[in-house]
């Protein structure tokens, strides 16, 4: 025992002590007491079944012990936990020697009756002090409450962490703390759930998850066993024609520009080469007057006439239609055969 508990010597503690008893064992006289007054008022009632006629005029339960409790200036709910403990605890099974009436309240949730008397002779051992003497927490571990206040075992810490937590912003902060200690973080990953509840949890954001995946794949094993999952192959087939579409989209688009580039250039040729015809022919036709020219010649202008008129007559079906091909007649004409 340390030699001040608080501001007071451990003598003066004892002393405060053996006092702070007697008066809790007074008020678990009293407390029962008053529970066996509102016995006497509203005594327990049968659980299921038909339940005995009452005068018209008389209350209900719960307004009847609604009104004692406002006359003795307690709140209902009070009144209502003294009888019920009172109704689980007969007079000559209350070990008020050996127990609070908080003791008593808790075990009343032992559902056997000789059960619930008996356990309450059985006093268990305090850790702290190694004496046999019931305590709030004692009574919780019987009955199998998680809510203990002074936890000692690994368990008991462990629900009383997550009862402190419940919030998830306070979790989310306890568990920052808590993972800053290496060996916990060790701890906690050595369990394969939590493990992939992490990974799972990390993964949500898609950025993240690529280049986890990514560099997970660059490893051959992961890889090859990734690669048994058919679910997972069926998704990287579908990624690769996916990004496959997606980069020849990219291609076309980029190569529209100068598609239109050189299809204006063409234009522009095309249109040049017939002003070229026009041109030429209204030079060199009007100086034709007053020559003579032989049948050779002659010969051969028109056979280049005749290509020419083939020329334009290609271009204009092209123009028309957007074919080039050359059947074979077409292109010895071209050719001068």
């Amino acid at each position: 025992m340390p030699a001040y508990v608080g501001k007071v010597t451990n003598q003066e503690y004892q002393q405060i002590v053996g006092e702070a008893r007697e008066l809790v064992k007074q008020n678990a006289h009293c407390q029962f007491r008053m529970g066996d007054l509102a016995l006497r008022i509203e005594p327990m009632g049968p659980h299921g079944g038909p339940h005995p006629e009452l005068p018209d005029e008389a209350m209900g339960v719960a307004e009847s012990l609604a009104w004692f409790a406002d006359d003795i200036g307690v709140t209902p709910r009070s009144v209502e936990v003294w009888r019920w403990v009172a109704s689980r605890w007969p007079d000559e099974h209350r070990q008020l020697e050996l127990a609070s009436f908080t003791v008593h309240r808790t075990l009343a949730h032992i559902t056997d009756d000789q059960q619930r008397w008996k356990t309450i002779t059985d006093i268990p051992c305090n850790e702290r002090t190694g004496e046999h003497r019931w305590t709030a927490d004692a009574a919780k571990r019987i009955v199998g409450w998680g809510s203990i206040s002074a936890p000692h075992t690994p368990a008991e810490k462990v629900n009383a962490i997550i009862g402190l937590a419940r919030d998830d912003e306070v979790a989310a902060a306890v568990t920052a703390q808590l993972l800053t200690r290496p060996q916990v973080t060790a701890a906690a990953l050595a369990d394969e759930q939590t493990r992939h509840v992490v990974i799972h949890d990390l993964g949500r954001d898609a950025e993240v998850a690529a280049e986890v995946t990514a560099t997970l794949l660059r490893q051959p094993q992961v890889a090859a066993k990734a690669m048994d999952d058919t679910a997972a192959r069926r998704a990287v087939n579908t990624a690769q024609s996916d990004r496959a579409r997606e980069q020849s989209e990219q291609v076309r688009q980029s190569s529209i520009p100068l598609q239109r580039v050189t299809h204006s250039m063409e234009y522009l040729d095309l249109v040049g080469l017939l002003h070229q015809i026009v041109a030429t022919a209204s030079r060199v036709v009007p100086a034709m007057r007053g020559h003579e020219y032989t049948p050779e010649e002659v010969d051969t202008v028109r056979r280049g006439i005749g290509r020419a008129r083939a020329a334009l007559d290609w271009m204009e079906t092209a123009i028309d239609t957007g074919r080039v091909d050359l059947d074979d007649s077409l292109a010895r004409l071209l050719r001068g055969e």
